[in-house]
């Protein structure tokens, strides 16, 4: 009797055994936890470089002006100094959303260097007369804000500020009337400053390293430049005064490494 009651007991331990096995078996296994992709983060410092190209123009006007301070025109004419640009840059972005602000600075050589001609008003510069002119921009700079919308590892941005930069001319006149020497008669060098507003597009490469693309569109405004009048041209004592404006188109591209975010 004693071993049927063991016998039936264990029975019974076995098959309910054999059913929580198979409940178990057919319950629905776990998901394991969604890990979301990290967002891209714009904030912090970065510095970089770049290099591009650089068209500009050069409106220039020449006057001769008496020791009298009676002025007369010589010419007007412009140049378009072109060339290689390169430089490097420096910056903080602060993200908020999916809106960047910041503020970059950047120094940049050049190589920018146009000619031109302009022929000379009868009445001042004397028959065939002409002015020859070499303007350059030796290297410039811009401090900007900047303004963006970022999309994942890509931003888009306007920018806009200070612009500043070395300009340079060289004038010089023919005068067949009076010699077949051609005359130095103006120019000179020196820093302006003045505005500049663009736009570009970032994006990530790898890690903290973007690249860029971005144009600008820089203002120098105007330099003047005046010089004794030379002995042996066809003007009584006074100066030669230069007035040169000077404009630029900027396309460049460059690599940052971000140093926050």
């Amino acid at each position: 009797m004693r071993r049927s009651v063991v016998v039936l007991l264990g029975a019974t331990v076995l098959s309910v055994g054999v059913a929580q096995i198979a409940n178990a078996a057919d319950m629905p296994t776990k998901a394991p936890a969604y890990a979301p992709a990290p967002v891209y983060n714009w904030t912090g410092f970065y510095g970089g470089l770049n290099a591009g190209g650089s068209w500009g123009q050069a409106t220039n006007s020449y006057n001769f002006v008496t020791a009298a301070g009676v002025v007369g025109a010589i010419t007007n004419d412009s140049s378009n100094p072109n060339g290689f640009i390169g430089g490097g840059q420096l910056g903080y972005n602060w993200q908020v959303n999916s809106w960047v602000f910041g503020l970059e600075t950047d120094i940049q050589g050049s190589t920018q260097s146009g000619s031109s001609t302009g022929a000379g008003v009868l009445t001042t510069c004397g028959a065939g007369c002409s002015v020859s002119a070499t303007d350059k921009v030796t290297w410039f700079g811009t401090t900007r804000g900047r303004i963006g919308f970022a999309s994942g590892s890509w931003l888009a941005y306007a920018t806009g500020g200070l612009a500043y930069g070395g300009v340079k001319s060289n004038g010089a006149e023919s005068a067949p009337v009076i010699s077949t020497t051609v005359f130095p008669i103006t120019g000179g060098s020196t820093t302006r400053t003045g505005w500049t507003l663009g736009a570009g597009v970032e994006a990530a490469i790898t890690g903290k390293w973007t690249w860029k693309i971005e144009y600008l569109f820089m203002d120098l405004g105007t330099t003047n430049f005046a010089v004794p009048i030379p002995p042996g041209t066809p003007f009584a004592a006074g100066n030669i005064t230069q007035s040169m404006h000077v404009t630029d188109s900027i396309v460049r591209a460059g690599v940052n490494y971000r140093f926050g975010g």
